[in-house]
């Protein structure tokens, strides 16, 4: 079985489940597939994927920092808060580079956040984003995220570019509708780009057109990009293990170790990763298992 990571850079104007079921045609047809965090439509740049048994790894991808870079124009708002959306408000109030830097304070560090109702977020197992769609009532709770930095990259009358490295959870587009409110005015993102993904970094990312299609030689070139397991996650603490303990822990069993407490362990062979799980003391307990019993 094909497993590993691919570092795609997603282009505007098509959803992320486009792109993974164009990218499934060039695997076997039963090979895993699924990504870690969702881009907007509008959005582009950073879309890890995840081949085969990499798939059982993709909570690990979406608990890692991610880094995005955006552009907000000033005094227009939409029912999205991007530039896909319905004009809702405008206004006159244009802020001076000087008032968004001081601003930006604020909103660095721990702090909550409503996420947009045109989100993924699920209600009774329907999108928000569906539900505002049809005129539904949309009613989210707030979710605490963190702000490791938020800087201006570029400003231009109207239109700010900022940077942002933040935690899980956090939307770019609410971010520039509450740094609106505090600067007095209205505003959108017109422009969205994920730089990073823990690991994954925009200067690596395989480049896709809108329209790519899956012949040989794209074929080709996808699957020769693919990343073991260990390499994207190398930062976890891991167990080297014998054959006998290989052949343990390919049938669910667990291994004695010389490592202390541990919620993520990697137990590893020659060349990749085997399993993850945990350990507890001194036994390395698989929780996901990427080989077959033996």
């Amino acid at each position: 079985m094909i497993s590993g990571w691919l570092n795609i850079n997603k282009p505007e104007g098509v959803t992320s489940a486009h792109v993974l079921n164009r990218l499934k045609r060039a695997f076997p047809r039963k090979t895993k597939i699924g990504h870690a965090g969702t881009l907007d439509k509008f959005a582009c740049g950073v879309l890890p994927v995840a081949i085969g048994y990499a798939t059982k790894t993709i909570p690990m991808i979406m608990d890692a920092q991610k880094t995005y870079t955006f552009r907000v124009l000033w005094g227009v708002q939409t029912d999205t808060d991007d530039r896909d959306g319905d004009i809702i408000a405008t206004s006159d109030v244009v802020p001076t580079l000087e008032s968004i830097e001081a601003a930006l304070q604020q909103f660095i560090g721990t702090l909550q956040q409503m996420p947009p109702i045109f989100s993924a977020l699920k209600i009774d197992g329907k999108r928000a984003s569906d539900r505002a769609r049809k005129g539904e009532e949309v009613e989210l709770e707030s979710r605490q995220i963190e702000i490791f930095e938020l800087k201006v990259v570029e400003h231009h009358h109207t239109e700010t570019t900022l940077q942002m490295t933040c935690s899980k959870g956090t939307y770019v587009r609410a971010l520039a509708r509450d740094l609106a409110i505090a600067l007095g005015t209205v505003a959108h993102v017109v422009y969205l780009r994920r730089d990073r993904v823990g690991r994954f970094l925009i200067d690596d990312a395989i480049v896709l057109e809108k329209d790519f299609k899956i012949d040989d030689n794209v074929a080709t070139k996808i699957v020769s990009a693919i990343i073991p397991i260990r390499t994207v996650l190398d930062d976890i603490p891991a167990v080297s293990c014998t054959e006998s303990a290989i052949t343990r822990i390919s049938r669910g069993q667990s291994i004695p170790v010389s490592l202390q407490d541990r919620e993520m362990v990697f137990a590893v062979d020659e060349t990749d990763i085997i399993a993850t799980g945990f350990v507890k003391d001194l036994v390395f307990y698989p929780k996901n298992v990427f080989i077959n019993g033996v």
